[in-house]
C-alpha cells in the first residue's frame, strides 16, 4: 500500500515538473516573439522627449534656469524616465522593480552625457 502511494505521488510530482517547465517554455517563446519597441511605446517616448526638449526648458526659463540647461535636465529625467516607463510598463507590465531603476539610471547617464555635449556645449560657448 505504501509502495502505491510512493509511486502515486512520484508520477504527480513527475506531471507537475512537466507542467511547469511547458509554462516556462510558452513564456519564453511568447516573449522572444514581442517586439521590443512597439507603435504605442515610440509615441510615448517621442512625447516625452519633445515635452523635455521644448515645454519643460520654456517653463523653467520662467523661474530663471536658462533654456540649454533647462534642456539638459529635461533630457536627463524625463526622456529617460519615458524610455524606462514604456518598457516595464508598456511593452511587458513588470512595473516597478530593481530593474526599472537600474535602466532608469543607465538612460538618465546616456541622455544627460548626450545632451549635455549637444546643447549646452554648443550654447555655452
Amino acid at each position: 500500500m505504501v509502495r502505491k502511494i510512493n509511486d502515486h505521488n512520484k508520477n504527480k510530482e513527475k506531471k507537475l515538473m512537466e507542467r511547469e517547465e511547458k509554462k516556462k517554455a510558452q513564456e519564453e517563446k511568447a516573449e522572444e516573439t514581442k517586439p521590443f519597441f512597439n507603435w504605442k511605446s515610440m509615441l510615448i517616448v517621442l512625447a516625452g522627449a519633445t515635452f523635455a526638449v521644448t515645454l519643460f526648458p520654456f517653463m523653467l526659463s520662467f523661474i530663471g534656469i536658462p533654456i540649454h540647461i533647462g534642456s539638459v535636465i529635461g533630457n536627463t529625467f524625463i526622456t529617460s524616465f519615458a524610455c524606462a516607463w514604456t518598457r516595464f510598463f508598456v511593452d511587458n507590465k513588470k512595473g516597478f522593480c530593481k530593474e526599472f531603476w537600474q535602466q532608469y539610471a543607465v538612460f538618465a547617464i546616456i541622455f544627460g552625457c548626450i545632451s549635455y555635449f549637444l546643447i549646452y556645449r554648443k550654447t555655452a560657448k
